[in-house]
């Protein structure tokens, strides 16, 4: 558990200026907790068109993905991963992320949040399958915030 706070506390520890502080915003931008919100529902817009480059988008090639109890994964893992996810999965699934918190500076930010992976069920309505708890850092690269490094768990279903 230590190295795991100790990766959190570093990932956070730049990161410390609350979202959308005047210094904390190019000029000509939106402000970056909105910046941070387009990732994600972005993201979850390709996934759901099954938009393969669409979703990698928004990660930085250098990325790196880490699941509890599997092992990391860099972008072509990731990316690997999602093709198979597309083969075996219904084409009406769905993503949502729920941000609980923005730590953000012009160039980086550290998101934490809920992701809620959304199935038909027998009704026809989506159902909430599995939630996992995400801490995420986007970097500025090439003027667009990408994700560079996400930490991710899964939540157990009687945990709010």
């Amino acid at each position: 558990m230590k190295p795991l706070l100790a990766l959190l506390l570093a990932l956070l520890i730049p990161a410390i200026a609350p979202a959308d502080s005047p210094t904390n915003k190019p000029s000509n931008a939106p402000p970056i907790s909105q910046q941070v919100r387009d990732v994600y529902r972005l993201w979850a817009d390709a996934f759901e068109k099954r938009d393969l480059d669409g979703m990698m988008s928004h990660y930085d090639r250098a990325m790196h993905f880490s699941m509890q109890g599997q092992p990391d994964q860099n972008f072509e893992q990731v990316r690997a991963s999602f093709v198979q996810d597309f083969a075996a999965r219904d084409k009406g699934d769905a993503w949502r992320f729920n941000i609980e918190k923005v730590y953000a500076t012009e160039n980086q930010a550290t998101v934490i949040g809920i992701w809620e992976y959304l199935l038909k069920g027998r009704s026809g309505k989506r159902e909430t399958s599995l939630r996992i708890r995400s801490v995420d850092v986007l970097q500025r690269r090439d003027g667009r915030l990408k994700i560079v490094h996400t930490v991710n768990y899964p939540i157990a279903s009687d945990t709010p």
